[in-house]
């Protein structure tokens, strides 16, 4: 009798395991899809600032500025 109540002990320990190294590599999954999604909005804001119409203002306005100076 002993004997089966370890049995079902350790299955049971066993599958917990099992189960929280499955939820740990899920966690991985979506935290590396996390960091992927925020990398890519991270560069298209700065590609944006970069390139968006208020640097084109910026530089024109430059561009007369320095040009006024000479």
């Amino acid at each position: 009798m002993e004997d089966e109540l370890e049995q079902r002990a350790l299955y049971s320990i066993k599958e917990s395991v099992k189960g929280l190294a499955l939820t740990t590599e899920r966690l991985a999954d979506q935290l590396d899809e996390l960091e992927t999604d925020h990398k890519q909005h991270y560069e298209d804001l700065c590609s944006y600032l970069l390139n968006g119409p208020q640097t084109h203002f910026l530089k024109s306005l430059v561009r007369l500025n320095t040009s006024k100076r000479f």
